[in-house]
């Protein structure tokens, strides 16, 4: 009797303790562990849809505070011309080691035609071998009208029918860093003229009409067929990303030489992002006597 009464004692003893304890035990799931995640949730925020409804002025951040933004009026006569060849000139050189590639689709993101693929790279310097200085190509879009313009004055607007950005960056770069925009103007052949051969090789007349749409291009995606403008002169000035979040961190090659295209290839973008007589590029951007350096070849 007296053994089962002491057993009694000890769990009881025990059950108390357990009653004690078991309210100080913290919650599993606490309201401060939940906190980190809104974070992220602002960050997806900050990177909402634009349009270009107002011009872009109503882009916030850098787009309205920066000081180097992108594009720019190129005024020729205020150029430093290098040539090829030239000491001073081979910092600004830039070669092409473009590859064709398969199985690729252009995408309307809402704002643009892009195309994304493993397409080559360049190389910044005239390195042979390069170290470090290779950028590889991530995507190329177009604009229309064109978003740089040349020479342009009160009189003369200076502006070309369509633009194409080849986006490039630094290998082993990350984020917005290190980039290089290689771009090319687009006018119409007042005769007429040939289909622009590029973009018939990328199924232009195909280009997907609405936000989302993706288009397959049949066959290889040939950059070589950009050839005529790649292998002439070009303008080169560091500036920024002509969207948001416009980070000034984009080292451009404004082709000097413009490709032809016909009145129905133009007409297969505007129909897609031209409203109310404006489109999908943003006004220039002030120069703040930035240097702008005219690359000419040899002949």
């Amino acid at each position: 009797m007296k053994f089962v009464l002491v057993l009694a004692l000890l769990v009881a003893v025990v059950s108390a303790q357990q009653q004690v304890v078991a309210p100080a035990q913290a919650p599993k799931a606490p309201p401060q562990q939940q906190q980190p995640q809104q974070p992220q949730q602002q960050v997806q925020q900050s990177s909402a849809p634009f349009s270009y409804e107002n011009g872009g002025n109503d882009w916030v951040g850098l787009c309205k505070t920066g000081v180097a933004q992108s594009p720019i009026n190129i005024d020729t006569t205020k150029t430093k011309c290098v040539r090829h060849g030239e000491v001073d000139a081979k910092q600004y050189r830039i070669d092409f080691h473009y590859l064709p590639a398969a199985n690729l689709s252009m995408v309307h993101n809402g704002n643009t035609l892009k195309v994304k693929g493993d397409l080559g790279f360049v190389t910044i310097g005239g390195c042979n071998p390069c170290d470090g200085q290779e950028y590889t190509v991530k995507q190329f879009h177009f604009h229309t009208p064109s978003e740089h313009t040349i020479d342009a004055t009160p009189e003369k607007a200076g502006r070309y029918e369509m633009e194409l950005h080849i986006v490039h960056q630094k290998k082993g770069s990350t984020g917005l860093n290190d980039l290089v925009f290689v771009t090319i103007l687009f006018y119409i052949q007042p005769d007429g003229g040939f289909p622009n051969w590029f973009l018939d090789n990328i199924n232009w007349n195909w280009a997907p009409k609405t936000k989302d749409a993706v288009n397959k291009i049949q066959g290889a995606v040939d950059m070589h067929k950009l050839k005529e403008s790649l292998h002439g002169e070009f303008y080169t000035y560091k500036g920024s990303l002509s969207t948001p979040p416009c980070t000034e961190s984009v080292q451009y090659y404004v082709m000097k030489n413009p490709l032809g295209i016909t009145k129905d290839q133009a007409e297969v973008i505007k129909s897609i992002f031209v409203k109310n007589g404006k489109g999908n590029n943003r006004p220039v951007q002030a120069t703040n006597n930035r240097e702008v350096v005219w690359y000419r070849r040899r002949h």
